[in-house]
């Protein structure tokens, strides 16, 4: 019936909850609540068993919950424990735990790290030094943090190793390295022979281990002479391993397998101080208990019988053993005694006994394809270098509504590219009678909202050719402007040429570079700010150029529903030709925030100031103020008020609008944290959370032909983010702002509410 459910055949239902009540005959809801139920009977019947022989009562250090960690660093002269931690509300980072004290000292953050194990990390005792991982879900540099300078550096780039080992003996690190779905045990060592004022900056291979087999969890012992390590392979075997040190740095293999814990792998396996013994972890009797191995006589003892789980072994002295103990809500530091425990208890898998009671499951297994699956030579196979723009073809079209200023009209849009997607080409025609009013939209000016014989007719042509983007624009019209307040849609004729470029990519660290070229006609507004109503232009041509170079560096916690710490910030220089005149102009931004002490909370300040350097109007030289800026139905990021030329509070058809020759704006945001539903909703609509946000504004402007002023305004906004059909979110934005002008001693206000297409 599984297989059945997820068919899609003759008969079957549209959705996943229609068709599995079709199949099974009950709703998916009931089913579900009934395995809950169940799940929960057969945990119980299982910690029963458990509880059969004594459970290893773990001594709580501290009653903070760490979420995910990596394998502990003991620094014995300072009592303190070294991890990498990552739990909600707090930027993943390096942390110290004061064993003495049961306290936290935050280090330094960790950039890109991993979800479970947050970073490789590895300790120079000697000198005081931590090694440690970032971007660790892609090409991984290694770092060094100075416990006594507390600076940290970058010793590789893209070194693309991890599960690294420290070798006190010559101080080099030791790691696994994959390339081309192949494992190897490469070296760092301390001091690079080619340029002896650099360390740890290069690295060799050591030995490449056979396709299928991959290798984890390396130590070295404190003499150098052995490298512990756990190997699996395709069949499922989990082996604890043992390298000869020496004979590996000649690029050859001396191995012996300690013990093979099958599909239970071994985890966390390392050296004691006089390297008699080996300390680790695994699920070998079905809970996460702490093992250990004498290597002299290849004795294997079980050191706890856990309730819940314990994980990455540090035997700190005679008497006890550091642990993390799983809870629901992440590890938690904890002592266990450091001896064998008398027994120790296993538990029943359900997936086991779900295969005792339908064998046929055994036999839902992939076969590993061979050569002969594959004929490279075959006819349908192309060979040669793959040409996009020599591909596109048209991959679908279908009709739309449009919105244009105030009326809505009916179009087409038809979209090519090539198979990859790596070129494409948007076309969109569109008809508006002049007769076809929309009631949603409210122009307050009859010069810009009646349309003319001359503007029913709509083109637009969007071609993405990679690096170089072309726009070109007819009496533009656009959908979202079925909704307003905020319009797209520009009488005239508009052609654009935009670069793009990307000078750093290092992840959230970004710099992007834009360059665009545009030509304008016929125009009657300005094209970035609908309040600047430019009549008398339209057989005016303006030749435009552009620029923006964008930084931004921003961070978030787990469980964050929005970024909460790090810098933003931009540059658009631009000038416009005319009539044989220059108009210039330039505007930055640049904003900043950090986090709070409680979770998910944040504190942000955004600035933005802009400059025209001509006092005579045209459609390029004014900056425009006004409104939150969502439409009803929106497709751009929610929270537009944090954008430069928004102002909450003053909406567009007030009788007033700000429009500035320079500017200074300066905005002040405080992000609270979200609430999450764990049930609200249907299968197919639910929503996921909620989360308020509060800010605050004040604008200085300056302007010969309009007024000076300066305005302040005070709003908030709430977000929630509902789910369709399971795949599909989208957010309602509900907002009000009151704007005062300071100058004049008027007020203002506004409310928004918008819905935000998917994600």
């Amino acid at each position: 019936k599984i297989i059945e459910w997820a068919k899609r055949g003759k008969g079957s239902k549209r959705s996943f909850a229609g068709q599995f009540h079709h199949v099974i005959g009950q709703p998916i809801d009931k089913v579900w609540d009934d395995w809950i139920e169940f799940e929960n009977e057969w945990q119980t019947d299982n910690i029963e068993s458990l509880r059969q022989n004594s459970i290893t009562k773990p001594e709580i250090i501290t009653e903070k919950i760490l979420g995910s960690v990596s394998y502990p660093q003991f620094d014995k002269k300072r009592n303190k424990l070294y991890m990498a931690v990552n739990y909600p509300g707090q930027i993943p980072h390096l942390t110290a735990l004061d064993l003495t004290e049961g306290t936290f000292e935050h280090l330094v953050d960790i950039k890109g790290a991993a979800l479970f194990y947050v970073t490789s990390l590895v300790f120079d005792a000697e000198n005081d030094v931590l090694f440690f991982t970032t971007d660790n879900d892609s090409w991984r540099d290694l770092n060094s943090y100075n416990l006594n300078t507390g600076k940290t550096k970058k010793l590789q780039k893209d070194f693309r190793t991890g599960d690294l080992a420290f070798n006190r003996s010559d101080e080099s690190i030791w790691g696994i390295k994959h390339l081309h779905g192949r494992s190897s045990i490469v070296k760092i060592p301390k001091v690079d022979t080619t340029d002896m004022s650099k360390s740890y900056s290069t690295w060799t291979r050591k030995l490449t281990l056979p396709y299928g087999h991959d290798i984890f969890d390396l130590d070295i012992s404190p003499n150098g002479k052995k490298l512990s390590a756990a190997v699996a392979d395709l069949n499922g075997n989990q082996r604890l391993m043992l390298y000869d040190l020496e004979i590996l740095e000649n690029g050859e293999e001396k191995v012996d397998t300690i013990f093979n814990f099958h599909p239970s792998s071994p985890q966390s396996f390392r050296f004691s101080e006089d390297g008699k013994y080996l300390t680790g972890c695994s699920y070998y009797s079905g809970v996460s208990n702490i093992y250990q191995v004498d290597l002299e006589t290849a004795d294997i003892k079980v050191m706890s019988n856990a309730e819940t789980g314990f994980f990455r072994p540090v035997i700190v002295d005679q008497d006890r053993i550091f642990v993390f103990n799983f809870s629901s809500k992440g590890f938690q530091p904890a002592y266990i005694p450091n001896k064998p425990a008398k027994k120790v208890s296993s538990f029943d898998f359900l997936g086991t006994k779900t295969i005792e009671k339908y064998p046929v499951l055994e036999s839902w297994e992939l076969s590993f394809p061979t050569d002969s699956d594959y004929d490279v030579d075959g006819d349908d196979v192309v060979k040669g270098k793959y040409q996009p723009g020599k591909m596109i073809e048209v991959n679908y079209g279908y009709p739309t509504f449009v919105g244009y200023k105030d009326n809505f009209g009916i179009g087409y849009h038809l979209d090519l590219s090539d198979p990859l997607q790596l070129k494409s080409i948007e076309i969109s025609l569109a008809y508006t009678p002049k007769d076809w009013k929309n009631s949603w939209s409210d122009n307050t000016n009859p010069e810009i909202s009646d349309i003319g014989d001359d503007e029913v007719f709509h083109l637009s042509v969007d071609a993405d050719l990679g690096s170089f983007s072309f726009h070109g624009g007819y009496n533009e019209a656009n959908f979202y402007d079925l909704f307003g307040p905020t319009q797209f849609s520009r009488r005239g004729l508009a052609l654009e040429l935009n670069y793009d470029r990307t000078l750093i990519w290092d992840s959230p660290k970004n710099l992007d570079l834009n360059i665009g070229t545009a030509m304008y006609y016929g125009l009657d507004q300005s094209p970035a700010f609908q309040q600047i109503e430019t009549p008398g232009f339209d057989e005016t041509f303006f030749f435009d150029f552009r620029s923006n170079l964008a930084y931004r560096n921003l961070r978030n916690s787990l469980g964050a529903v929005d970024h909460e710490k790090g810098i933003k910030a931009s540059f658009s220089p631009g000038l416009t030709l005319s009539s044989g005149n220059v108009f210039a102009r330039v505007y930055g931004t640049f904003d900043f925030g950090f986090q709070l002490p409680v979770n998910h909370a944040s504190l942000w300040f955004r600035n933005a100031s802009g400059l025209s350097f001509n006092k005579e109007f045209n459609p390029f030289t004014r900056f425009g103020f006004a409104s939150f800026g969502n439409n009803y139905v929106d497709f751009r990021p929610f929270r537009r008020y944090r954008t430069p030329f928004s102002f909450p509070g003053l909406p567009f058809d007030a009788d007033l609008n700000i429009i500035s020759k320079s500017f200074s704006k300066h905005t002040a945001e405080l992000v609270l944290p979200p609430i999450r539903f764990r049930k609200l909703g249907t299968f197919n609509f639910f929503a996921n959370w909620i989360q308020p946000t509060i800010f605050s504004s004040i604008l200085f402007f300056e302007d010969p032909v309009f007024n000076d002023g300066k305005f302040l305004d005070l709003g908030a906004q709430v977000d929630t983010r509902f789910v369709l059909f399971s795949l599909l979110p989208s957010t309602l934005s509900v907002g009000y702002a009151k704007a005062w002008d300071l100058n004049n001693r008027n007020s203002y206000d506004e409310f928004m509410i918008s819905l935000k297409l998917l994600k």
